[in-house]
């Protein structure tokens, strides 16, 4: 019984780095997109607060 759960982590192990390999030019890219957005929507905010004033 326990080593068929050591079984299925090992293989839960293996899947989650092959999975996170594929997908970190994915992650990066998402994450670079998400800090400038996040920069513009300052940006904005920011003038929209000076209008305001």
């Amino acid at each position: 019984m326990s080593s068929m759960i050591l079984f299925y982590f090992t293989a839960l192990v293996l899947f989650c780095n092959k999975f996170s390999q594929l997908f970190q030019p994915f992650i990066e890219t998402i994450s670079a997109s998400v800090k400038n957005n996040f920069w513009i929507l300052i940006m904005i905010s920011k003038k929209k607060i000076l209008k305001k004033r």
